[in-house]
């Protein structure tokens, strides 16, 4: 009963992920064979009741896949919304975690990856999205934590799934950080880690409508973002809200509160000190 729960499972999923038009391809192809062979093989039999009763399975076969090609074009739609509507990566640590999977699998798609997941809501084995591009595979685990970094035991765990899936690699994505032996880790291991600030970077440059003045600044202007001092995490533009610099512009750690580090940007902020 398991085994068939899953297998029913796992073609509902393909089939809700399909292109609209495979699923409306599936649907006529249905059609015409399933009416081709009723009126061939039933309705000569010469049993009325069999015929009446079978008659109905052509358009329910073919109701059966519009309503899947309906489903997938309005997944995709919501899809491609879910990476265009982002604003920031408060709006990313806010999406629905879910919903957070799908945005992250759309972001890879439109840089030419395939991206295949599940629509299943339960346990995934660590591996949230399976990347394919140009023969290779990659294994996506996503962790949408709004505060705190993801450890060491995470980026072992993945290894241990990359070399038992023979994958080529693996990308980490939080919302948060990592800590210095997750880091230190990764290094010279086919592991890639993409923390908040990075993430916010990637979504942005895929978007199709410019979100943010940062996408939209010119480049020359666009000053890059630089290593956090004390842990080398990546930085965020922070606004100061109170005290003697107040409305003054800093870059901060993405890992704040966990680490402290700053420093100025030339022109908008004077030296920094956090407490």
């Amino acid at each position: 009963m398991a085994r068939r729960y899953q297998t029913s499972n796992a073609l509902i999923d393909l089939l809700f992920k399909l292109p609209p038009w495979v699923c409306l391809t599936l649907g006529v192809v249905s059609y015409v064979g399933m009416e081709w062979f009723q009126r061939t093989h039933v309705a000569t039999k010469g049993d009325l009741l069999l015929s009446i009763a079978t008659s109905s399975y052509p358009p329910m076969a073919l109701a059966f896949f519009v309503a899947f090609a309906a489903a997938s074009a309005v997944h995709r739609v919501r899809r491609e919304k879910l990476v265009d509507q982002q604003t920031g990566l408060d709006s990313l640590r806010h999406t629905p975690w879910k919903a957070f999977e799908y945005l992250v699998a759309e972001a890879f798609r439109r840089q030419g990856y395939a991206a295949d997941y599940s629509l299943d809501q339960g346990p995934d084995g660590g591996v949230d999205i399976v990347l394919k591009k140009e023969g290779q595979t990659s294994l996506v685990q996503c962790k949408q934590w709004k505060n705190g970094s993801v450890g060491v035991a995470v980026v072992r765990e993945m290894l241990g799934i990359l070399h038992a899936r023979q994958a080529h690699g693996v990308f980490i994505i939080t919302t948060g950080g990592f800590t210095p032996d997750a880091l230190a880790f990764a290094k010279g291991n086919p592991i890639t880690l993409i923390d908040g600030a990075k993430l916010w970077n990637m979504v942005a440059a895929v978007q199709a409508q410019p979100s943010s003045a940062a996408k939209v600044m010119p480049a020359a202007t666009a000053p890059a973002t630089p290593e956090c001092p004390r842990c080398g995490g990546a930085m965020l533009k922070v606004t100061a809200k109170q005290g003697r610099t107040a409305g003054t512009t800093f870059w901060g750690c993405s890992r704040y509160p966990n680490c402290r580090g700053n420093a100025s940007i030339q022109g908008e902020l004077r030296p920094q000190v956090i407490a």
